[in-house]
């Protein structure tokens, strides 16, 4: 079995009681739900509206990413006799579609970086650890893929602020950048060894002189996770250590699982830490030069999947109880409640949130336009 991304591996979902369960199986029997770009929602007091994507033996759908509302793009796989292959799915505002498929596949990653331009990253033979890299770039309709070349392995997030500046993290301590129309692997001396750990996310901002800011979030060996930073270095660029875990429990086995990197100079990063039995969660946030922990929301469950933010400094949180806004110093939930699928990636799109995820057999979107308040406030 592959090895799967911490946001993949770590939450795994309750049962919905009552209406919105029936809702949800509804959904995964092809239930459709009008989008925002056709006329409103067909259930105005419903929460969360579910989009099935796949019903089979084995889905996943662990990223998600778009320009507008109207034009957002999907990730995963989709498992049947005859083994795994990797999905792109495109919304369009009202509907979902296949728009691109590979066998013995598994994507993880995608960034939009315009109407004309989607990066979407993953792991070639899925079954194996660690499997090859996969990369696939497309227009919409069009789609190039590139296969461990340069020699890699299976990559699990992507960020791309421009089409000349693309990196890719996965297995192994693997880290690839694009420009000037090829790829190349990164020297990193902060995770160097015979079997280096996986890093799980890539986030960056424009640089205060010129170029970015890049930070790709992993593990660090039996220390904990670790946060790296690029620095170019004439030509090329070099990666160093620029924050490691604060919580260090030696019999836990720690990850930073997640980075956001947003425009007010702010980073987040969000670190998990297990035992054979339990997981837990902290939340890092480095602001005046100073790296603070933050508390959880109250009443959010015990799991904790992606970390994303959007251009105004709103942070949103993945948990077995819904998703988790921090705006200011408040916490607020669309839905403080068990949800019914493993969430695996959120995306904000200014006017509606976008979450996909997956049970094991039905993957799906689900779409809220909508928070409430999470009672018991940190």
């Amino acid at each position: 079995m592959a090895k799967r991304p911490i946001k993949n591996r770590i939450l795994r979902a309750a049962v919905l009681a009552g209406g919105l369960a029936t809702y949800v199986l509804l959904a995964c029997q092809g239930k459709k739900v009008a989008g925002p770009c056709d006329g409103g929602y067909t259930d105005s007091d419903s929460v969360w509206h579910v989009d099935t994507l796949a019903v089979a033996k084995h889905v996943t759908v662990n990223g998600i990413w778009g320009v507008t509302p109207c034009d957002v793009y999907a990730v995963g796989s989709v498992t049947d006799s005859s083994g795994p292959q990797g999905v792109i799915w495109h919304y369009n505002g009202s509907s979902w579609s296949v728009v691109h498929t590979t066998p013995n596949a598994e994507f993880h990653d995608v960034y939009k970086v315009s109407s004309a331009s989607v990066w979407v990253v993953g792991v070639s033979s899925p079954e194996s650890y660690p499997g090859g890299s996969l990369i696939a770039h497309g227009n919409g309709t069009q789609w190039d893929e590139h296969f461990s070349d340069p020699p890699a392995r299976g990559l699990l997030a992507v960020w791309a602020p421009d089409d000349q500046n693309v990196y890719a993290v996965g297995q192994r301590g693997t880290i690839l950048s694009f420009a000037h129309g090829s790829w190349r692997r990164e020297d990193n001396p902060s995770l160097e060894g015979l079997n280096p750990p996986d890093i799980y996310d890539v986030w960056g901002r424009p640089a205060s002189d010129s170029g970015y800011e890049v930070y790709a979030a992993g593990a660090g060996g039996t220390y904990g996770g670790v946060l790296m930073r690029r620095f170019p270095v004439g030509t090329g660029a070099r990666w160093g250590e620029v924050f490691s875990s604060l919580v260090f429990v030696p019999s836990y086995e720690n990850h930073f699982a997640g980075v956001w990197v947003d425009s007010q100079e702010t980073i987040w990063v969000l670190e998990t830490y297990q035992d054979r039995i339990m997981y837990d969660f902290v939340l890092y946030r480095f602001q005046h030069n100073n790296w603070t922990l933050l508390d959880l929301p109250a009443g959010s469950g015990s799991y904790y999947g992606a970390l994303r933010g959007d251009t105004s400094g709103v942070i949103y949180l993945l948990g077995c109880r819904g998703v988790f806004r921090f705006e200011g110093s408040n916490w607020s939930s669309t839905y403080p409640e068990p949800v019914a699928f493993t969430l695996n990636d959120v995306w904000p799109s200014g006017t509606e949130l976008f979450v996909c995820g997956n049970s094991d057999s039905c993957g799906v979107v689900l779409r809220t336009d909508r928070f409430t308040s999470v009672s018991g406030q940190p």
